[in-house]
């Protein structure tokens, strides 16, 4: 990532705009989702011939509470990306271009492939399943209106919109007339019941206190490492064995470490691979169980079934995440880089064609954002 501008002589420093330790914790979140379907995708279609190990079973089955772990990223960044685009119009605009091309790209994949090859639910399906399907899915709400899914991941991408969708309430809210105590109850509340019926997404909330906390100092490098490790292994047990809400305290400490620069598990996620794995996660979060699908029907047709455990696991793991990562790049440079770099040079050419200016922010956006997410220390940039 290139550095910032130096700022002119006399003016304030830039404010820091990129954490690395979050960007691996995205990394390592991204690939504890992977290293769950590794597992999982295999055993769903009989591709195990023995059985692992009861431990080792143990620890695969936790991968998926990355979710979580990205749940409490956006908490904390999603406020600071309020207030740097200063008006709730701007700020979906950039939601859409980040998670739009790729998901719609993939969504439109799978409902025209999907019923050729008798995917899931697609096969055999009729023509007003098939659109209501499409538009539930397509609109994000087929979680909600308990619809089945077309993308194995998608289903987080639901709380993620109404997360920001609150969080843009609360914060126009906050800036409105003398009833702004009344609606911050009342969204308030309408999270307290959410969460209640989706226990993850406490997380976002845990996110969203960390925003308003400045950056946690004296990790230390050896204890800090140590701590983080425990503290994942502890969030990741409970959460899947015993309640998410268990997990929370552990979230707490792991994310204080994730801020600390000087801890040692804040040195770990600076690595290179959770770097990469950091900057692509979207991809490999959304891509990955595509790629897997069609590795899992080569490995179906070459007898890999056939072949005893110690040998099938190695290859299918070895292969399957090797070329998730590559899938991942892929589409990293492609879709979310290049496709969306156009995009957004096709979206703000056509104003300044038309002589149209954007409009500035609405006055009452303009006033809600300052008081509610107001920050002297800086945050890192979604």
């Amino acid at each position: 990532m290139s550095e910032p501008p130096t700022p002119p002589r006399g003016a304030e420093p830039a404010p820091r705009t990129y954490l690395p330790a979050i960007q691996g914790l995205r990394g390592l979140a991204a690939l504890s989702v992977l290293l769950v379907h590794l597992y999982l995708m295999p055993l769903s279609v009989g591709l195990w011939s023995g059985r692992f190990p009861d431990g080792l079973l143990g620890v695969l089955g936790t991968g998926g509470r990355g979710v979580e772990l990205f749940f409490v990223i956006s908490g904390y960044l999603i406020p600071a990306s309020l207030r740097r685009h200063g008006s709730v119009g701007r700020f979906f605009y950039e939601r859409a271009l980040r998670i739009l091309p790729l998901f719609v790209i993939l969504h439109l994949v799978v409902f025209a492939v999907g019923p050729w090859i008798g995917y899931k639910f697609l096969a055999g399906i009729g023509p007003l399943a098939y659109a209501q399907a499409f538009l539930a899915n397509l609109t994000f709400v087929a979680p909600l209106v308990d619809m089945p899914l077309a993308q194995q991941n998608a289903w987080s991408l639901t709380y993620e919109w109404l997360f920001y969708a609150w969080t843009a309430l609360a914060a126009l809210a906050w800036g409105g007339d003398r009833s702004r105590h009344l609606a911050m109850a009342i969204l308030v509340a309408g999270a307290v019941l959410v969460a209640w019926h989706f226990p993850a997404a406490s997380y976002f909330g845990l996110g969203l206190a960390f925003s308003r906390l400045g950056s946690p100092r004296g990790g230390g490098r050896v204890a800090g490492l140590a701590l983080g490790l425990a503290s994942l292994a502890a969030m990741y047990g409970l959460c899947e064995y015993v309640s998410v809400f268990a997990g929370l305290p552990f979230a707490a400490i792991l994310f204080a470490l994730v801020l600390d620069p000087g801890s040692g598990f804040a040195g770990l996620l600076r690595g290179r691979v959770l770097q990469y794995l950091g900057r692509v996660s979207y991809s490999l979060y959304l891509v990955h169980p595509f790629v897997l699908f069609g590795l899992l029907a080569v490995g179906t047709r070459l007898g890999l079934a056939a072949r005893p455990l110690w040998a099938a696991a190695p290859l299918v793991f070895g292969v399957g995440a090797r070329a998730s990562a590559l899938a991942a790049g892929i589409t990293y440079e492609l879709v979310e880089r290049r496709l969306r770099g156009w995009l957004e040079r096709l979206c703000a050419v056509r104003p300044a064609a038309a002589g149209r200016p954007a409009p500035p922010p609405h006055p009452r956006e303009a006033e809600a954002w300052s008081p509610v997410f107001r920050k002297e220390h800086p945050l890192p940039k979604t």
